[in-house]
């Protein structure tokens, strides 16, 4: 029987490619399925099928740690597969490690790199924390309200956003304008430093990628971090000449246990 692992995206996405190097060798096809919402059920359904899912935001933005592996995605009792313990595919494509590996960084690099990637943080921790407030705001996704910030908004003026959002919903809103914008400035001091969400993990990879070009300096000390698309092909070039590239990373590592003892039953 052949062993189908269902994720998000499309062809044209980074998830297959970087799934597949870490699960090389295993039986097991990987199908990108678009929306989680599109091939949940079907999974369920199908016992020759599992599914890898974002991490998303938190769940508990107050309570969240960083977690190495990875997640179990159980709905209504069964086990649909697994989940990934950070927000999305990407915020692995700006890992620290990941780029080291990828670029052959030297140690002085490594450095540099890390301080950049806290500037992306910071250019990115008022923007997190309105997305998050925005989730179930409504039951159905509306683009004009979930789309992403102007990344030059901030504080009063991301708040006055967030007001236009509101206004804009076509669906009862599960909270009020004032307290969309209460829940705002509480996630925010969550996601400023200091805060447990201000992490390369919690904040969209994409959002942290899109960051570097943005950044002072970035075009003369690390240009091959400036277009995005380019920076995942070289990403997935590397894993799929390295021997072993699920042992970059302590979560890919989980994932091709969690997948041997699926494949194995």
């Amino acid at each position: 029987m052949t062993r189908r692992l269902l994720c998000e995206g499309d062809d044209r996405g980074p998830a297959a490619p970087v799934i597949r190097a870490i699960l090389r060798g295993l039986p097991v096809v990987v199908e990108p399925r678009g929306s989680r919402g599109a091939f949940g059920p079907a999974v369920a359904r199908d016992p020759a099928a599992r599914a890898l899912r974002d991490g998303d935001f938190p769940d508990d933005p107050a309570g969240w740690r960083p977690c190495a592996g990875v997640g179990h995605w159980d709905e209504a009792g069964v086990r649909l597969g697994w989940r990934w313990r950070r927000k999305e595919i990407e915020n692995y494509l700006v890992d620290p490690e990941v780029l080291t590996r990828t670029f052959g960084w030297d140690a002085e690099r490594r450095i540099a790199y890390d301080a950049l990637l806290r500037e992306a943080l910071a250019a990115c921790a008022e923007r997190t924390a309105a997305r998050m407030a925005l989730l179930q705001l409504v039951p159905r996704f509306e683009r004009p309200v979930v789309r992403r910030f102007d990344p030059t908004l901030a504080g009063a003026e991301l708040e006055e956003e967030l007001r236009r959002r509101h206004r804009r919903t076509t669906q009862a809103a599960s909270r009020s304008e004032e307290e969309l914008v209460a829940r705002f400035r509480e996630l925010r001091s969550l996601c400023l430093p200091g805060g447990p969400c201000h992490h390369p993990w919690v904040m969209a990879g994409k959002d942290l990628a899109g960051a570097f070009a943005r950044l002072r300096g970035v075009r003369g000390t690390f240009p091959e971090l400036l277009d995005t698309g380019k920076l995942g092909d070289s990403v997935i070039a590397a894993l799929h000449r390295a021997e072993g590239p699920h042992r970059w990373l302590p979560e890919w590592e989980a994932l091709r246990a969690e997948v041997e003892g699926w494949v194995g039953r």
